[in-house]
């Protein structure tokens, strides 16, 4: 009897076959084109073999998308001498581990086994920036090959997954100090201020009284495990003018003046108009004496307001030019900071 060949479902296979061949390459060209397994743990009750058998299917998946694979053994011979430690995930080790063993991308595979269940965790490292993506799978009845497939799957769908980038340590600091934070709109208290932010641009918003509102744009980087430090000098308000530099003075001498005629009004108040000891009339000028003494306390003390006034401002306008003339500045840079001070003449 002949065999007869559909020759649909024969167009089908070789349809998802070039499919699978576009993934494939799409995965190559976008992703990774090394990655190293710097960390691979099998548990449970598998056969000795399986921990090898896991390794050579995912090196297999990874090199038909056309991705290169560096062996777990690779790996350990690599570093052998030297100071890092295999399955670090933090930027700076996995800096120093990808000069070591040629690769910016590690993989760390973890695979657990009870009976027919298989559950399994992959996640793709960047030496980068430290970045991550992660994908976890299980099967609860699987046969050693099933769960291999699907290990060798999970291989190159890591590959595809989320990226996650680690949030970075970031101090926030004003100048003058103390003054009130906000990140985004979001209220952090007052600086310094001491946290973790996911690496992207940020606009600060820093307040303090007789300072102007001040804002300003910092940019926290991946790829390190250091401090990141930003410092926000404050804007200065301009300095305040004596308002008062005459008008003090002219209330001085009003206020002397209505003093002294007030006091020489209660003084003649009751006195005769004239030098004849019986004069008939004396003078009545305990009103306009008591007016006279009111108008000039109150010009007094509005006087010495104004003088107040103008001293505490020009004290604002020395720390104004004092601050403006000077004023030290603090960057993140690789490694540290770089200070520096801006001086104006």
């Amino acid at each position: 009897m002949r065999a007869r060949v559909c020759p649909t479902v024969t167009v089908l296979a070789a349809f998802l076959a070039i499919c699978g061949l576009g993934v494939g390459q799409a995965l190559a060209d976008n992703g990774p084109k090394t990655i190293a397994i710097a960390w691979l743990d099998v548990e449970g009750d598998a056969s000795s073999r399986f921990k090898t058998d896991v390794q050579e299917k995912i090196v297999d998946r990874l090199e038909s998308v056309g991705v290169k694979c560096i062996r777990y053994k690779q790996v350990v011979r690599a570093t052998r001498r030297g100071p890092e430690r295999v399955g670090c995930t933090n930027a700076s080790c996995l800096q120093k581990l990808a000069k070591r063993v040629g690769a910016q991308h590690f993989l760390r595979v973890g695979v657990e086994s009870s009976g027919a269940a298989y559950e399994l965790e992959l996640a793709l490292y960047s030496a980068k920036d430290g970045g991550k993506q992660q994908i976890r799978e299980s099967c609860e009845v699987c046969t050693v090959d099933k769960a291999l497939d699907l290990i060798g799957q999970t291989a190159t769908r890591v590959l595809q997954a989320k990226r996650e980038v680690p949030a970075v340590a970031v101090e926030l600091l004003t100048q003058p100090g103390d003054a009130a934070l906000q990140i985004d709109e979001r209220s952090v208290g007052q600086a310094p201020y001491r946290g973790k932010l996911v690496p992207k641009a940020y606009i600060i918003t820093a307040s303090r009284p007789d300072f102007l509102d001040t804002k300003r744009r910092i940019t926290v980087r991946a790829g390190t495990d250091q401090t990141q430090r930003f410092t926000i000098p404050l804007d200065l308000p301009p300095p305040p003018d004596r308002r008062f530099a005459t008008l003090k003075w002219v209330g001085v001498g009003a206020g002397t003046a209505a003093l002294v005629a007030g006091i020489g009004w209660l003084i003649t108040d009751g006195s005769g108009t004239c030098s004849d000891p019986t004069c008939p009339d004396v003078y009545d000028t305990q009103t306009p004496g008591l007016i006279s003494v009111g108008v000039g306390v109150i010009a007094s003390a509005f006087t010495g307001y104004m003088f107040f006034k103008d001293r505490n401002d020009a004290r604002k306008a020395r720390e104004y030019n004092a601050l403006k003339r000077a004023r030290a500045i603090l960057a993140p840079a690789r490694g540290g900071a770089v200070g520096a001070v801006r001086v104006e003449f």
